[in-house]
């Protein structure tokens, strides 16, 4: 698996540029970190990689219809909620639709059926959602999302993702960067990084052969 200081290196490499022991040993391998980094969200927000994919669970209590969902972040995508103790899927609701549910009649607590994303945690940063109706049990509900890694910062962090995307986005950018590379214009290599993350997503869906509604950037 290719790491933090390998993408480094073999972008480096493509721009004719000597590798690195570490990202921060040169301000140039630096600022190439930066488009490693600025690569690897693009790939990441791209498609529901199944790498990226995990389970998280919360317990739910007594009267509480409001939960931060623990580990996640800004860039987490929900894909299905589970109420694992009594087996059945817990269903996302439009905003309006869910108010109406809350607001209107009297105050519901039970088994939820429901839930809306309200957002971030400005304190935690973690993804909030409420649930319908009010649960009145602690039941385990299981969320599964696709989870992105935050930016990296140490040369040895393994990317999840496929890597020539990755390589060749940053790649790409260090080229607009530079304005060209050597008669390779950024056309190029934008077109190259591009038909990369085309076919990695491609790949991908073989795993997931039902989800085949994607939208490469």
């Amino acid at each position: 698996m290719a790491t933090y200081l390998s993408l480094v290196n073999d972008v480096l490499i493509r721009l004719r540029e000597s590798e690195v022991s570490a990202v921060g040993d040169t301000t140039y391998s630096n600022l190439i970190g930066k488009f490693v980094n600025d690569a690897k969200r693009e790939v990441e927000d791209a498609w529901n990689w199944t790498s990226l994919r995990t389970e998280i669970a919360v317990t739910l209590t007594a009267d509480d219809s409001t939960y931060d969902i623990a580990g996640t972040t800004r860039r987490t995508r929900i894909l299905e909620v589970h109420n694992t103790t009594q087996d059945y899927i817990i269903r996302p609701l439009a905003h309006v639709r869910f108010q109406r549910r809350t607001n209107l009649g009297t105050a519901q607590t039970g088994s939820p059926t429901w839930y809306k994303i309200m957002g971030f945690n400005s304190s935690s940063g973690l993804l909030q959602i409420e649930l319908f109706p009010t649960p009145s049990a602690t039941d385990t509900v299981e969320f599964y999302v696709v989870n992105p890694l935050a930016d990296f910062s140490t040369g040895s962090t393994v990317l999840t993702v496929p890597d020539d995307p990755v390589v060749l986005g940053a790649w790409s950018k260090a080229v607009s960067e530079r304005g060209e590379d050597g008669g390779q214009l950024f056309q190029e290599a934008d077109a190259m990084y591009r038909t990369a993350l085309h076919n990695a997503i491609s790949w991908d869906t073989a795993s997931v052969p039902e989800e085949i509604n994607f939208h490469p950037i």
